[in-house]
């Protein structure tokens, strides 16, 4: 995981604008950017835990306290890597900014 991530608060830019889709989708759009982006469920749950409130492990531990993982062959660390990578593309495609 990115180190500069880790224990940064992280928030979503203020300049972007997201809104529910059909089939639990959701558009994030920054007209700065000009490139939208489709998230599923997870993914914008993730983002919309990006509040300014929080770092990665929080972030973690909500996802980990959301979505029921057992039995499914994941573990928490497999967790912190997926969000961790998660996070870092959002940040490097400018939809996370740091507090």
């Amino acid at each position: 995981m990115n180190a500069d991530i880790q224990s940064t608060v992280i928030k979503k830019n203020p300049r972007v604008i997201s809104r529910a889709e059909e089939d639990e989708k959701y558009l994030v759009y920054d007209p700065a950017r000009g490139a939208p982006l489709v998230m599923n469920k997870t993914s914008h749950f993730i983002w919309d835990l990006c509040d300014g409130t929080r770092d990665i492990n929080a972030i973690q531990e909500a996802v980990l306290k959301a979505f029921v993982i057992d039995g499914s062959g994941v573990d928490a660390s497999d967790i912190d890597r997926i969000i961790g990578e998660h996070l870092t593309l959002l940040k490097s495609v400018g939809l996370l900014v740091e507090s």
